[in-house]
């Protein structure tokens, strides 16, 4: 029988534990840049835009080069902008949702409505006016009115300019009512999602 020496090696099996700090990213809060973003006019004119954006539907991604639009200047660093369409009206107005992104990050959403149509010449077209009504049957019609309080066109026995843009519609909110039947309203011309306002009066047609 032979005798020998038995050799034993053991390799120790080591496991490594790794404990560290759990780091969660801070996200970033675009609520400051999302207020810097409004209603804008394009740099582009009715026809130009209509070409771009005309066509469009809901859902579809267009450019800040479609639009005509340029962010503003001062938003953080960084932020950038996608631009998906909500509603794109044949005037070449359209009114888009926008999602801000930074680092892999995107904000909550804001729509906007980018428009090409310039109420400026309608809008002088809205004077202080004559009602048709006189003090009692204007004073009847409105004279309760609060400010805020809708009005129509039959109630202050006003009637819109002839010459207007086609197409142009207008709504009218009380500011202040007096009981004379002498009524100032906000004006407000529309059209295609579209909107700028004026205050006029408008005074009974028996009042001086």
């Amino acid at each position: 029988m032979c005798k020998g020496t038995a050799t034993t090696v053991l390799t120790p099996v080591v496991a490594v534990i790794s404990c560290g700090n759990k780091s969660t990213k801070k996200k970033f809060n675009f609520t400051s840049d999302l207020a810097k973003i409004v209603n804008a006019k394009s740099s582009k004119n009715a026809t130009t835009l209509n070409s771009a954006v005309g066509s469009k539907v809901a859902g579809d991604t267009v450019t800040a080069a479609d639009l005509g639009y340029t962010l503003p200047s001062n938003l953080t660093a960084g932020v950038t902008a996608t631009y998906v369409v909500k509603t794109a009206y044949a005037s070449g107005a359209i009114v888009v949702t926008v999602t801000l992104h930074k680092d892999g990050e995107n904000s909550t959403t804001k729509d906007i409505t980018i428009s090409a149509f310039d109420f400026t010449s309608d809008l002088a077209k809205i004077v202080n006016a004559k009602s048709s009504k006189n003090a009692t049957t204007l004073n009847s019609a409105v004279g309760s009115k609060v400010a805020g309080d809708t009005v129509t066109a039959a109630d202050l026995g006003y009637t819109l300019p002839t010459d207007l843009s086609a197409g142009v519609t207008a709504t009218y909110v009380v500011k202040t009512a007096y009981a004379s039947g002498t009524i100032e309203v906000t004006v407000t011309l529309q059209k295609d999602g579209e909107s700028d306002s004026k205050d006029i009066t408008i005074k009974a047609s028996d009042a001086s």
